[in-house]
């Protein structure tokens, strides 16, 4: 079984095992929202989360993102079950479907999941329900872990806080049971929270124009910076998801991509964010530059290309399968494209030379972290590792 939880951050702080278990008090109610586009496997997780429901009182609130049903027709995934309310949205505005389903939900305490993420287990909801129990905080929020599902494929999600943590050790290791971590780890895959943290989740929740995870960090990032106090995510992997489905290495990678353009959105937006999130550096070297595009050399995409290029060949021939080295190459790779794409947000297919050396210097920094120059390249690559100096 493959854990995944997210980068390891400078502010974690430890609470005391013996307060987080099943809180004597009871269990509160959670409406738990499930956005997708899936109907197949929107009936999967709803099924998984009503035979995982275990003794906490459940709301399963699945907004399913393909447009309007007809006047009377019935939702196809809501069929046969009664405790299940149903929203529908447009395609076109699915980053609204949070918002849509927690502005609908009944009780206190919100659980947002994903169509492909399913609980484990009848403790799940216990986790998040009785963590809640125990803490009024309004910034007070649960981040549980994800099961990939296939340890020989080390199936992983990507999340920009694995990039946005620092350096201070290997980000697939994740934080420890229990740590306070920042807003730089939020997360909608398994993540509750109070529904009071937002008065008008319509107006003032999940902004559209930012989907994925760029799309969480931005709204827990903007709490933060309103709250009187940082909001307080615990991470309690004992809350385990599954993740079902794989996704091609290389769409992984595009995604990368795509998340470090949707990241020029949120720095732009909030002055000082690139300081808060360590890219100041990126930032200066290709934003308000008059000679950046000047500075710009043809090698570096090149060079990224070709680090790309590697990760795939290395997937595709699947030599290295359990092997703890692949997954730790995976994330310096995946930091590269998520680079990758925030600076060229900035400065179109060129990156200039600064931008492109601090890219590479970071991912040679993780290739140390890891031992990369003991990477057993397989196939027609038997030398490389033995080759490579850093």
């Amino acid at each position: 079984m493959t854990v995944v939880g997210p980068g390891l951050g400078t502010n974690m702080e430890q609470v005391p095992a013996q307060t987080h278990r099943f809180a004597s008090r009871g269990l509160v109610p959670l409406s738990v929202i499930i956005p997708g586009k899936n109907p197949n496997l929107l009936r999967e997780t709803l099924a998984a989360c009503s035979g995982n429901a275990g003794s906490c009182p459940l709301e399963l609130i699945v907004v399913q993102e393909d447009g309007f049903p007809e006047s009377g027709s019935s939702h196809p995934v809501a069929s046969g079950k009664p405790n299940v309310s149903c929203r529908w949205i447009r395609n076109e505005q699915g980053a609204n479907s949070r918002n849509l389903g927690a502005q609908a939900a009944r009780y206190d305490h919100l659980l947002f999941l994903a169509e492909d993420i399913q609980p484990l287990g009848e403790d799940f909801f216990q986790f998040h329900a009785s963590l809640h129990s125990s803490r009024s905080e309004r910034n007070f929020a649960v981040l549980g872990g994800v099961d990939c599902g296939n340890p020989q494929r080390s199936e992983i999600s990507f999340s920009p806080g694995c990039f946005l943590a620092g350096l201070e050790a290997p980000v697939c290791a994740g934080p420890a049971a229990l740590s306070y971590l920042d807003y730089r780890h939020f997360s909608c895959s398994n993540v509750s929270i109070k529904k009071a943290l937002i008065r008008d989740w319509t107006a003032e929740g999940f902004r559209a124009d930012l989907s994925g995870a760029v799309g969480g960090l931005e709204f827990a990032y903007r709490l933060s910076k309103r709250l009187s106090r940082t909001l307080r995510i615990l991470y309690e992997p004992a809350a385990l998801a599954l993740r079902v489905g794989r996704i091609a290495l290389a769409e992984r990678m595009d995604n990368q991509v795509y998340a470090g353009s949707m990241m020029r959105v949120l720095l732009d937006e909030y002055p000082g964010a690139a300081l808060d999130f360590g890219v100041e550096p990126l930032v200066h070297a290709v934003d308000g530059s008059s000679h950046a595009k000047a500075r710009a050399d043809r090698d570096y995409p090149r060079i990224i290309e070709a680090i790309k290029a590697w990760a795939r060949i290395v997937d595709r021939q699947a030599a290295l399968e359990g092997e703890a080295c692949y997954l730790s190459f995976l994330v310096a790779v995946m930091e590269v494209c998520f680079l990758q794409g925030l600076v060229t947000a900035y400065s179109g297919a060129a990156i200039p030379s600064e931008a492109g050396a601090l890219i590479l210097e970071r991912f040679r920094r993780r290739c140390v972290q890891m031992s990369l120059a003991e990477f057993p390249v397989p196939g027609q690559l038997p030398c490389l590792a033995g080759r490579i100096v850093f």
